[in-house]
């Protein structure tokens, strides 16, 4: 018996094999409404059945009004292998792509290419490729290159891409070959490394046997330090021997290597030092919205490929795995994407279909289970809102439009909804009947919003706004706070910009009020020469709730430490209680290995993330972030107070204060009192070192930063106190910076001193040497230099007085 679907189906065969005899198949197919006419079937059941073959892979939907179908075999059928997506947008036409010679050629690329392989190749990682790009194709066998990133981001995923792209643009020869070692099953086996990497006698290692092609180490960083100086030497002379060999041998293969963030730092730095280029690649919790779209889409369609069907989906779909926190990332987004696509063909099992289309009931319970934070959400959906349909398909051939189209938007980020979000800061006739929703709408976005977005606010915010708002409020003790803290301003400012702009005629009833808001939004109405009611009650109403929403929120607080992990732990014994009070705590770890200005951006980029309209208060343990406030604050624009010499006591203080505080001024009237006397002393010395690098070090140094000398050294003064115990006085302080600073330009000048007898005083006080020579490791790291035992040697005699 015929059912309706076949009836459906056999009716579109037939269209499409006519338009094809007729050489006709652009702007043609079988529209819903017509199939039901000459069918004599409801034309909603048609459009059901006519969806449900498409999503089985049999029709070909054509987007545009109306809709059309055509059947998917009978097109292949007629043009042999060339390529046919299930999907065609309204502004293309099929033989748009079967006229494209070069198109078979191009979703190669598209699998292979270096550029295409990982999501954010054309947004965050734009540098970081083009970096291993140079080093790939470096003359005549590349540089080598160290991948960092945590576990699950798909490293090998990444070196195989790499190879790959050696191939493609005849970097290297078809025969090469990119061979694995997992180092870390050589742990405990130097002997076995050596043979596998290096060969013995008549057989070859993996160096030659790639046949000039690419060797991986992957996890290098569990190699011993014998095994590490071995390779390092093997990179500076370009040559190696085999075991038990004597006749030296051309290194010739692309040697890349990785490790875990989690790697120790000081191994860290010594693997960077012989590899030139590194590599960093980011979780995906910290990759944006666009790159993480784009990851999703490139995986379902890499299993679309695996599975040789393709895979339909819908952006909620896409939506629920963006949100998910994934603890192993992309290995774990693959995992739970290959598990989607078992439970969808096992639904599916009894039908032979070309395609599966994705359900939610498809999805693993530990997806369906997150509960999806609203700004986060709302952040997904409006991103995901540019792409223009519904369904995705991801297909089998290793195309996926919407993939292309968010990959297209990585250069400029938001650049195509930059303009349709400043578009919501619109006032209409619609929304002045809601204009309390509307307001509180505009401040939850102005406060919430992302940076480059804030950005695009100010940008599209008038001058004569602007100066309108600040300069009828500015010396207003009332509105002290809302000047103050201007981000909340700027969406009132852009609703007034709008109307300018727009000079829309909107109407509403101004009921009499002689509130101070409505004063002032008088003043500033007159100063642009705004005679319009509704835009007057909006900025009464706005400088109302703007003020009351300002008193409720809170300082928010970050923890900047010495260590791995130290910060993070601190902010993990107070969540729950930070949690209990609505404060945001956010933490920053760094070691002796990190720069002074790396530590700089962090801090500046953490505070441009926190919800900061408040202010942020900022818990350092001490030198060299002491004095950062003022060029954190200017940088991120985002006001601060730093205080130092951070303990638990002080922690749990500033968070009680925090709880109380609605503003920066108010957290520093209350913390004040509670503030521990060592803080105190901290700051005092601030002031004093300060006066030091200004009357002193500023007018004598000059081929080294100052500043950046002295922060460093109060890092090695601190490592050299506690370990011998004793006070770190003013004297000691003045004489040790004094050297050191001009110890520092000197090895920069290649002019160290020399010292008399050093062997003979190295002998009597190898231990205090060796204590000082430890703690300016990050010193000699900073400013890639090595210090001589003559310059500790000075050094040295500092503290022998108080020993």
């Amino acid at each position: 018996m015929t059912t309706r679907a076949d009836r459906i189906h056999q009716y579109v065969i037939g269209q499409t094999e006519l338009f094809c005899k007729q050489n006709n198949i652009d702007n043609n197919g079988c529209e819903a409404s017509i199939i039901a006419s000459d069918l004599k079937l409801d034309r909603s059941n048609v459009s059901r059945e006519l969806n449900r073959l498409w999503k089985e892979g049999k029709l070909v939907k054509i987007q545009g009004r109306p809709i059309l179908f055509l059947d998917y075999q009978t097109l292949k059928d007629q043009y042999g292998f060339q390529y046919i997506p299930l999907l065609i947008p309204a502004a293309k036409n099929i033989t748009s792509y079967l006229n494209d010679n070069n198109l078979a050629n191009n979703n190669i690329e598209k699998k292979n290419s270096l550029t295409r392989i990982i999501g954010g190749t054309n947004g965050s990682l734009v540098q970081t490729v083009n970096n291993v790009i140079a080093a790939i194709s470096y003359k005549p066998y590349s540089l080598p290159i160290l991948i960092i990133g945590n576990k699950g981001v798909r490293k090998r995923r990444f070196v195989n891409s790499i190879y790959d792209y050696t191939l493609e643009k005849n970097i290297k020869q078809a025969d090469s070959k990119l061979l694995i070692i997992n180092c870390a099953e050589y742990t405990e086996n130097e002997e076995g490394f050596l043979n596998c990497f290096f060969g013995n006698g008549n057989n070859k290692g993996v160096l030659e046997s790639s046949n000039k092609g690419v060797v991986y180490l992957q996890n290098i960083h569990t190699l011993s330090k014998n095994l590490l100086s071995t390779i390092s030497d093997c990179i500076s002379f370009n040559y190696f021997f085999r075991q038990n060999d004597s006749r030296k041998r051309k290194f010739d293969t692309s040697l890349i290597a990785s490790i875990n963030n989690e790697c120790d730092n000081s191994l860290q730095v010594y693997l960077k030092s012989f590899f030139p280029v590194v590599a960093q690649l980011p979780s995906f919790s910290s990759r944006n919205l666009y790159e993480k779209i784009e990851i999703i889409l490139n995986m379902f369609t890499e299993e679309a490929q695996q599975i040789n069907k393709n895979i339909i989906l819908t952006k909620s779909i896409v939506g629920i795995f963006i949100q998910h926190k994934y603890n192993e990332n992309e290995r774990e987004i693959k995992n739970l994407i290959r598990f989607t696509c078992a439970n969808c063909l096992l639904r599916n099992a009894k039908y032979e279909l070309n395609a599966i289309t994705i359900e939610i009931d498809d999805l693993p319970n530990i997806l369906l289970s997150d509960t999806m934070d609203e700004q986060e959400s709302s952040a997904f959906s409006r991103a995901l809102s540019l792409y223009q349909f519904d369904s995705i398909v991801c297909e089998k051939s290793g195309s996926c439009q919407c993939y292309d189209f968010f990959f297209s938007i990585q250069q400029n980020y938001v650049n195509k909804n930059l303009k349709d979000f400043t578009e919501e800061f619109k006032l209409t006739e619609d929304n002045i009947d809601e204009m309390d929703t509307f307001i509180d709408n505009c401040l939850s976005t102005i406060t919430k919003c992302d940076q480059i977005h804030y950005n695009e606010i100010r940008r599209n915010v008038d001058n004569e706004v602007r100066m309108a708002f600040l300069k009828n409020l500015y010396h207003d003790d009332y509105y002290f706070q809302i000047v103050n803290r201007t981000r909340s301003l700027y969406a009132a400012m852009l609703v007034v910009s709008n109307y300018l702009k727009n000079n829309d005629n909107l109407l509403y009833q101004k009921k009499t009020s002689q509130t101070k808001e409505q004063q002032d939004s008088l003043k500033i109405c007159q100063y642009l020469k705004i005679n319009n009611s509704a835009i007057e009650a909006f900025i009464e109403k706005y400088l109302l709730k703007a003020k009351l929403f300002i008193d409720n929120t809170k300082v928010s607080l970050l923890i900047v430490t010495r260590g791995n992990s130290i910060a993070s732990e601190l902010a993990q014994i107070i969540k729950p209680q930070a949690d209990n009070y609505q404060v945001r705590v956010e933490a920053i770890n760094y070691n002796s290995t990190v720069q002074y200005n790396d530590i700089l951006e962090l801090v500046i980029n953490k505070l441009k993330d926190m919800e900061t309209d408040a202010g942020t208060i900022i818990l350092v343990d001490g030198y060299p972030l002491s004095d950062i406030e003022q060029f954190v604050s200017k940088e991120s624009e985002v006001k601060c107070k730093v205080y130092s010499g951070l303990n638990i006591d002080m922690l749990y203080n500033a968070l009680d204060c925090c709880n109380e505080s609605y503003s920066l001024e108010k957290f520093i009237h209350l913390f004040n009192s509670k503030l521990p006397k060592n803080v105190e002393r901290e700051e005092k010395n601030s002031d004093f070192i300060q006066r030091l690098i200004n009357d002193a070090f500023n007018k004598t140094a000059t081929h080294i930063n100052p500043t950046k000398a002295v922060n460093v050294l109060l890092e090695s003064l601190d490592k050299i106190t506690d370990e011998l115990k004793i006070n770190k006085s003013k004297e000691i302080i003045v004489k040790y910076l004094s050297h050191g600073v001009h110890m520092l330009e000197r090895i920069i000048k290649n002019n160290p001193l020399q010292y008399y007898q050093l062997k003979q005083f190295t002998n009597n006080n190898h231990n205090l040497m060796d204590v000082i020579a430890e703690s300016l490791v990050g010193a000699e790291n900073t400013f890639d230099i090595h210090i001589p035992s003559s310059e500790i040697a000075y050094l040295a005699e500092i503290f022998l007085e108080g020993l």
